[in-house]
């Protein structure tokens, strides 16, 4: 265990011997619950409250901070810079995104395309890591085939402990979160990442294949150098300040189109649609993609009705 890693277990419980202690300390926040933060310094870990401003602007699990002692506990006074932010789950300063699946349950494509352009749009790498290819590999050819131009598609199987491996290189030194549908292993995978970390995890209806949600709230755990995010969010997601025109440069980039702003659905000489009916491009994708822009539209729509 190296020294990042014992500071998780140096724990202050408000009462400092400021003798010892810095009054002022950098760190970043791994918790909050009803207004008490988590926050991991070089000194420790310290149980923090914050100031009624910063209380009501919000502090997100993620955040660096500046925190100060008045010689009997510790407050948050500062928020720096965010990288990102993100509302659900609250979370922000995040470098990659695993999108999790697996053949059970169902996998829900459309919020793993949701994700990526989520991702994209913030300025958070994207990857597709297929869990419980020891039921089936199958949905990894897929994703393979739909999202290897785009996206990084990894396989692994937690029960197994396959894959954990390459996902331990991949996310070295970097604050990262699982994300996807309950019972597809998020919390397995994290177990077997940081046995230390004890999750529980989901178990899933036989009867709807669906999963039950066990995680409350967001929490960071130290990994080396970096951070792996455990959330209660990110299984649902509206897409927010996200233009069609963002979906369809995310989505196919430049793609060569006559028209600049072509958006890829009805306009002359396409490339786009051109190139899904020679194979080029997902069929599935792009039906995906067209879901997308028209739920964009309508919620536009409404959004100017109101």
């Amino acid at each position: 265990m190296n020294n990042s890693e014992k500071t998780l277990d140096i724990v202050n419980d408000g009462k400092i011997d400021t003798n010892k202690t810095k009054k002022s300390l950098t760190g970043k926040v791994i918790k909050g619950v009803g207004g008490v933060f988590d926050v991991l310094t070089e000194q420790g870990r310290f149980i923090c409250m914050a100031r009624g401003k910063l209380r009501k602007e919000g502090i997100l699990a993620g955040d660096n901070v500046l925190i100060s002692s008045d010689g009997n506990g510790f407050t948050v006074e500062k928020i720096f810079e965010r990288k990102n932010f993100f509302i659900r789950p609250p979370l922000s300063n995040l470098d990659m995104l695993i999108v999790v699946i697996a053949p059970v349950p169902k996998p829900d494509y459309l919020l793993v395309e949701k994700l990526i352009v989520y991702c994209v749009k913030n300025k958070v790498e994207p990857v597709i890591l297929v869990n419980k290819c020891d039921i089936d590999c199958n949905v990894y050819e897929k994703c393979y085939n739909d999202f290897k131009d785009k996206v990084k598609v990894i396989k692994s199987s937690a029960l197994l402990g396959k894959g954990i491996k390459q996902i331990n290189s991949l996310i070295k030194g970097k604050t990262v979160c699982f994300a996807g549908q309950s019972a597809v292993g998020k919390s397995s995978l994290i177990n077997k990442l940081l046995p230390e970390s004890n999750l529980k995890t989901a178990t899933m209806s036989k009867k709807t294949e669906r999963g039950k949600h066990t995680t409350r709230h967001v929490e960071l755990f130290r990994f080396g150098d970096g951070f792996i995010a455990d959330t209660c969010g990110f299984s649902v997601l509206e897409l927010f300040d996200v233009s069609v025109s963002d979906v369809a440069k995310i989505f196919f980039g430049e793609c060569g189109c006559k028209f600049s702003d072509c958006l890829h659905k009805d306009e002359p000489y396409c490339c786009v649609r051109e190139m899904v009916k020679n194979g080029a491009i997902s069929k599935d994708r792009y039906d995906r993609y067209l879901k997308i822009i028209e739920n964009l539209n309508g919620s536009s729509n409404k959004n100017e009705r109101n």
